[in-house]
């Protein structure tokens, strides 16, 4: 099988309903939002979005006779190392799913090594990104870092953790990461 991308400003209305179906069946929207209202928010292309999370979102997705398999996206996230004010432009990776009755065939293993592809293809010096599943990341070269993540950004919380899932990982694992606390500059994704 291959691997599909597509922007995010290029994504067809039933591309977008397969995905969200797809995401809210492993992960019902907790904001109560119908379908149609995600699918809306999930397609820019008629929206002037010019943030660059927009502009260069890309899903990674396979299909098999139109029927939606497996997907994630990527986009890049500006981060900052608090102690060195040094800031990153990493790639992140989110929403990684696979139809339950299909996991273990590889198909998140091809859309998340495809995904990494952007990695040396655009410039991205790593991958960051939150999982459930840290043990299949290993297997393809990531590692857990263990920072304290913030998001200055945030209205109601900016010392808070972003992130929601119990493992933060970079991809490659060799990556020059720093110690220290890091602020994703935006919501966890």
């Amino acid at each position: 099988m291959r691997v599909n991308r597509i922007k995010q400003n290029e994504l067809d209305e039933t591309l977008a309903i397969q995905a969200v179906r797809l995401w809210d069946g492993i992960w019902p929207d907790k904001h109560g939002r119908s379908i149609e209202e995600r699918v809306d928010e999930l397609r820019v292309k008629d929206r002037d979005d010019n943030t660059p999370e927009i502009q260069e979102r890309v899903f990674h997705y396979v299909e098999n006779d139109g029927a939606l398999l497996a997907i994630c996206s990527t986009f890049p996230r500006m981060i900052r190392f608090l102690d060195s004010g040094d800031e990153v432009r990493a790639l992140a990776l989110a929403s990684v799913c696979v139809r339950r009755e299909l996991r273990g065939l590889g198909l998140g293993r091809l859309i998340v090594v495809d995904a990494f592809m952007r990695l040396e293809n655009e410039g991205f010096p790593l991958s960051l990104y939150q999982t459930g599943v840290p043990e299949f990341y290993r297997k393809l070269g990531a590692a857990v870092v263990e920072n304290e993540f913030v998001n200055s950004l945030s209205q109601t919380d900016p010392e808070g953790n972003p992130w929601w899932d119990a493992f933060v990982m970079i991809y490659p694992g060799g990556a020059n990461w720093s110690k220290g606390r890091v602020d994703l500059l935006g919501s966890g994704y």
